[in-house]
Parts: structure tokens; C-alpha cells; sequence
């Protein structure tokens, strides 16, 4: 009968002793802030099995384990799980590029933010004056001439450019809003636009307007 008790301790000693070693633990990946991080990979050591990490930037671990815990712009960190919850911080990598804009003139910006010379009509300012023909508001406009015959024959030069072509617009590129008013041979024609329907205009001079073509 003692012999009996004694495997029976003896067993249940080594569940428990199993059981503790397997302890499911919390750990919370954070930035520098102190910021839950999202979009975390977390690896379990040696066998690079993938964990599954929440929405809040938390994984479960088994105590006593090595995990690889990374992020795209993070360092990544090799941490061994404790036997109660903890918290990992992530430093971000100093080497890694973060996201990089490039915009241009075509989006609707500051003008302030614009590095070039640039001419402005304001809508209030179209409302004044002729309402048939915008050459009296373009030669407003320093560097800009507009030279009108009859409704159908105009000529725009700005800082001398499209002064060869002696009854038409050339080499200038104009656009009523994103539709080109320019066609194939590099003529613009700009007079069937109304006047009220003309909310501003923008005349760009220099190297930048070569964004435009």
C-alpha cells in the first residue's frame, strides 16, 4: 500500500512540475513611447514557429522560451519569456528610410510652397472688366502678353516664348483644370473658354513649368 501512494506523488509532482514549465505568459510590444505596436512578427526560438499577435501588439509565450520579436523600421530583439506577463520595447532603426513623398505641382497645394514664379488671377478679379476676352486680365501679369485680333486669333507669350508664332498660341501649354487646352502640333487655344466659368488662373514661369511639359 505505501509502495502504491508513492508512485502516485511522485506522478503527480511531475504534472505539476510539467505544467509550470509550459505556463502560457502575456508579453506586450511597445515602441518608445510606451505605444501598443501593431504589425508585429514574433518567432519562437529554435524552431522559428510564428506566433500569433493580436491587433494590440500582444502575444502569448511559453515561459522559459527564446522569441525573435521584429517590425518593419523597428530593431528587431531576441527576448526570453518570464514567468509573468512583461513588456518588450522596441527601438526604431536608425538606418531605415521612412516613408518618402514626392508631389507635384499638379496637387493642389500653397502657393507659398511654391518655389518657382508663379501668376495669379483671382476669380473676384475675372469678375471684373471684360467679360469677353481674358487678355486685359492675363497682361496683368508680369512676363505675360496676350495680343488679340478677333475672338479667334490670339497670340500669349510669356517671357518671350510663342512670340515666333505670329497668329496662334505655341509653346505654351495651358489646361482648364486637368484637360489639356494644347493640342498635337503645341497650339493652345484658350478663347471658347467663358470667363464664368473660370473659378482662378495660374500661370507658372520658369524652369518649374516644365513639369507640364
Amino acid at each position: 500500500m505505501s509502495k502504491l501512494r508513492i508512485k502516485l506523488f511522485f506522478s503527480f509532482a511531475l504534472t505539476v512540475a510539467i505544467f509550470q514549465t509550459d505556463a502560457q505568459v502575456r508579453v506586450f510590444v511597445v515602441d518608445e513611447n510606451k505605444n501598443p505596436l501593431t504589425e508585429v512578427i514574433a518567432l519562437q526560438l529554435p524552431d522559428s514557429v510564428v506566433l500569433n499577435v493580436d491587433e494590440g501588439g500582444s502575444f502569448e509565450g511559453i515561459s522559459g522560451t527564446a522569441v525573435l520579436v521584429t517590425k518593419i523600421g523597428f530593431e528587431p530583439i531576441v527576448l526570453e519569456v518570464s514567468e509573468k506577463d512583461q513588456q518588450v520595447q522596441l527601438n526604431v532603426d536608425p538606418i531605415f528610410l521612412t516613408e518618402v513623398k514626392v508631389n507635384d505641382l499638379s496637387i493642389a497645394r500653397r502657393y507659398a510652397a511654391f518655389s518657382g514664379s508663379i501668376g495669379i488671377i483671382s476669380g473676384q478679379e475675372l469678375s471684373k472688366g471684360n467679360q469677353t476676352i481674358i487678355s486685359s486680365h492675363l497682361n496683368n501679369i508680369p512676363g505675360v502678353f496676350m495680343q488679340s485680333g478677333v475672338l479667334n486669333t490670339n497670340r500669349i507669350t510669356i517671357r518671350g516664348i510663342g512670340a515666333r508664332s505670329p497668329f496662334s498660341t505655341n509653346k505654351i501649354r495651358a489646361y482648364f483644370g486637368e484637360i489639356p487646352l494644347t493640342n498635337g502640333s503645341g497650339e493652345t487655344t484658350i478663347e471658347d473658354i467663358d470667363l464664368s466659368n473660370l473659378g482662378s488662373v495660374e500661370v507658372l514661369k520658369g524652369t518649374n513649368s516644365s513639369i507640364y511639359g
